[in-house]
Order: C-alpha cells, then sequence, then structure tokens
C-alpha cells in the first residue's frame, strides 16, 4: 500500500507534465571536453580537461537575436611538472557564469556566438606548495565559438574561452591567463 502511494504521486505529476515535455523551455544541460593552449598548460603542465553546465536561452526583447546565460563547472586535471618545480602538481577547477550573444550565419542551423564569463578558480597542489600565485576572486573572461542545433532537442557547439587567473613566480613570472577550446554537446529541455 505505502509503495503504490509513493508511485502515484511522482506518476501523476509526470503525466501532468507531459505537454511541457514536448514544448522548448529554453533550458539545456551540457556535457564537454577542454583542450587547453600553452596558457593553460603554464598553469597545470596538462592541456585536457572537462565540463559540465546548465543554460538558459531566450530571445533578446524585440528582435530575433538570441541570448543565453550559462552556469558550468570544468575541472583541469594537473601533471607533475618535472623542470620549473620538480614534484609539485597543480590542478584547477572553475566554477563558471557567462552570458553569450548568437548571431546568424548563411548556413540555417549554424549560429555564432560571442560573450562575458565571471569565473571563481579554486587550485589545488600536491604537495602543498607551488611557485605559482592563483589569485582569488572573480576573474573576467571571454568566450566565442559556434553552435550547430542538429534537431530540436540536441546541439553541438565548439567555444573558445580565455580567462583572467592569478600570477606565476616561475618561469620568469608573469600574468597567467589560460586559454582553452571546449567542445560540447547540449540537450535541450
Amino acid at each position: 500500500m505505502k509503495t503504490t502511494k509513493h508511485l502515484i504521486g511522482p506518476l501523476a505529476l509526470l503525466l501532468a507534465s507531459g505537454p511541457l515535455l514536448g514544448q522548448d523551455t529554453g533550458f539545456s544541460a551540457q556535457a564537454g571536453a577542454i583542450y587547453g593552449f600553452d596558457s593553460l598548460e603554464k598553469v597545470t603542465r596538462n592541456r585536457v580537461g572537462a565540463a559540465i553546465g546548465i543554460s538558459y536561452e531566450n530571445s533578446i526583447y524585440k528582435t530575433s537575436n538570441m541570448f543565453r546565460l550559462n552556469l558550468m563547472w570544468s575541472a583541469f586535471p594537473g601533471k607533475t611538472d618535472t623542470i620549473t618545480a620538480p614534484g609539485i602538481k597543480t590542478s584547477l577547477t572553475s566554477v563558471q557564469f557567462s552570458g553569450d550573444v548568437f548571431l546568424k550565419t548563411p548556413v540555417e542551423k549554424l549560429k555564432f556566438f560571442a560573450g562575458l564569463s565571471a569565473n571563481s578558480y579554486s587550485a589545488s597542489y600536491s604537495p602543498e606548495k607551488d611557485p605559482n600565485k592563483v589569485a582569488d576572486g572573480i576573474k573576467m573572461g571571454i568566450r566565442t565559438g559556434l553552435d550547430y542545433r542538429y534537431s530540436q532537442r540536441w546541439s553541438f557547439e565548439a567555444t573558445f574561452q580565455l580567462t583572467e587567473l592569478g600570477t606565476s613566480y616561475a618561469d620568469k613570472g608573469g600574468g597567467l591567463n589560460p586559454a582553452w577550446m571546449q567542445f560540447s554537446a547540449r540537450y535541450h529541455f
């Protein structure tokens, strides 16, 4: 009896939301693979990473152009440094809030987008010391890319991202501004 009661409520909710599932809500979820440039490798001694996120997309008021707001979590695993700081490994994680504006292209299902991001990084070191000073606080970034809408539910995108991070005291110092390409699949609800 209890099992039946526990199943009826969620089943009724699912059936009532059936018409909504057929409509495009503007929300989407994405997962992506990251390939970094030299600037990312300078921090993590590695070029790969992964990202997951959620987004909301809608049209800009009184236009046919679209905007998108994104919340994404990214992981950039480090490798052990063997040259500048032997035995040290730096890994990064990032929480990113970004906004994009879409522009149409001559190809019907392909759109160009550009945007800005606010990034909060966390660094983990192994062992606990690292010659890189990774700055705290919110760091700004830019993004640009192409979005291909494969079907009503699926789209694929390639995104170039460049963000601020901090300052390095190793390798002659300088700013740490990691850049990467992200290749994502997105499911639209």
